[in-house]
């Protein structure tokens, strides 16, 4: 047998390195992207929770307080109140409108 023909040379074992290096590196950086993704929508997902339940507490318990607006002539007012959260990242808030009871 020739030298040549015994095994892998050193270059096609680097190669192969090489590109199994590659694919890891690529792997790592999307799974670390995907994790990251998930912790945003986590934390947006329990941020609409927590105002969901402040409007469903608003709901409860209507305070008299806010804006007055009368839709109609001679009708109930509504009151506009808007609930905020810091963690949900463009958005303005949720108006509510709240009837006397």
């Amino acid at each position: 047998m020739e030298k040549g023909e015994l095994g892998f040379s050193l270059v096609e074992v680097l190669i192969s390195l090489m590109l199994l290096i590659l694919a890891s590196v690529s792997l790592l950086q999307s799974l670390d992207q995907a994790f990251r993704h998930y912790s945003l929508a986590e934390s947006r997902w329990k941020a609409t929770v927590e105002i969901w339940n402040q409007v469903e507490l608003l709901r409860a318990n209507p305070p008299a307080t806010g804006e007055s607006i009368l839709i109609l002539p001679n009708s109930r007012p509504l009151y506009r109140s808007v609930v905020r959260d810091s963690r949900l990242v463009g958005q303005s808030g949720w108006e509510i409108l709240i009837a006397e009871k």
